[in-house]
C-alpha cells in the first residue's frame, strides 16, 4: 500500500510500532514485520485514510498466501456498529477488503505478481471472524485475557490523545463493549464476531 503520510515537524511523535501493541496480545497473533512493512511509521494516520482497492486488497493477499491462515480475524465491515453507531471508514474498507482479499488469495489469476513473488495462492481461508458486528453469531470469552487487550490499546497513547473523546479510558471502554457482549453470550466477558464462511 503506498501512502504519503506527513507529519508537522511540532506535531505528536507516533506511537511505538504497530508490532509492539500487537506483542502485549501474546504469541497467537500472527503478524509479522513483513506484513506491517507496506505500513509507514505513522500508521494511525496512514489507516483513518486507507483506502479500498487492488493495491490493500494486494497487500492482505500477500500476508494471507505467506501465513496461510484458515481462519481470518478483521473489524467491522459494516456501516454500522451494534446499537446503530455509524461505523468509521476505515473499519468498514479494511474489513471489507479482508473479505475479498481471502477470495483474491485463493485465484490464481488475481495477482499473479503474488505468484512471481513466491506466494502461491492459498484457497484455505474459507472462515472469517468480524469482530463487533451488529450482526454477531459467535463469541470468544476473554474474561482471563481482557487486560492484554487493555494493555495493547493503551500501548497505542498518541492515537488515543488524537481522538474526539481524548480521555477515553480503555479499560472502562473494552469492559463495557465485553459486558454487553455478556448479556447475549453466557454472561461472560467477551468479543463477538459475525462468522462467515463458505
Amino acid at each position: 500500500m503506498q501512502t504519503d503520510v506527513t507529519q508537522p515537524a511540532n506535531g505528536p511523535r507516533p506511537d511505538p510500532p504497530l508490532g509492539a501493541g500487537i506483542s502485549l496480545l501474546g504469541q497467537n497473533a500472527a503478524m509479522s514485520d513483513d506484513d506491517l512493512q507496506p505500513f509507514p511509521d505513522d500508521w494511525q494516520r496512514a489507516l483513518a485514510v486507507v483506502e479500498y482497492g487492488l493495491p490493500l486488497r494486494r497487500d492482505i493477499a500477500r500476508a494471507i498466501r505467506r501465513h496461510s491462515p484458515d481462519l481470518l480475524i478483521t473489524g467491522n465491515a459494516h456501516p454500522s456498529w451494534p446499537g446503530g453507531w455509524p461505523n468509521m471508514a476505515d473499519h468498514r474498507v479494511v474489513g471489507q477488503a479482508v473479505i475479498d482479499a481471502a477470495r483474491n488469495a485463493a485465484n490464481r489469476w488475481v495477482f499473479t505478481d503474488l505468484i512471481d513473488e513466491g506466494f502461491e495462492p492459498w484457497s484455505g481461508a474459507r472462515r472469517i471472524a468480524m469482530n463487533a458486528s451488529p450482526q454477531a453469531t459467535h463469541a470468544v470469552d476473554i474474561t482471563h485475557t481482557i487486560e492484554r487487550g487493555v494493555a495493547s490499546l493503551r500501548a497505542h497513547a498518541v492515537y488515543l490523545a488524537g481522538l474526539a473523546n481524548s480521555d477515553m479510558d480503555p479499560d472502562a471502554f473494552l469492559r463495557d463493549w465485553a459486558e454487553q457482549a455478556a448479556t447475549r453470550f453466557g454472561r461472560r466477558l467477551a468479543v463477538t464476531f459475525e462468522l462467515l464462511e463458505w
